[in-house]
């Protein structure tokens, strides 16, 4: 396997194996579109922690940051989207 294909699976791995980071993919699949401030007052995490796994859920490719007005609006990227489907194919 080429060495950019590993370090792309690690990257994921790394987003998904913390457990906010995790909870917090979940929770914009199912709620998407929301800001920063948004998603850190609904799930009760501080503004900076927050900023701070959506950084590392997006460099994973698993989310997508959109600026509307002066925010930063998340969502799961089609790679993400992908992800969740077979994550639940695989606990189920």
């Amino acid at each position: 396997m080429e060495q950019t294909k590993l370090t792309s699976y690690v990257r994921v791995f790394k987003a998904l194996a913390n457990h906010r980071r995790l909870s917090l993919f979940n929770f914009i699949a199912d709620y998407p579109n929301k800001s920063v401030m948004q998603l850190a007052d609904e799930l009760d995490f501080s503004y900076k922690s927050t900023a701070q796994h959506l950084t590392k859920l997006a460099s994973a490719g698993l989310i997508t940051k959109s600026p509307v007005n002066n925010q930063s609006i998340q969502s799961v990227s089609p790679f993400g989207q992908k992800v969740l489907t077979n994550l639940s194919k695989l606990i189920s």
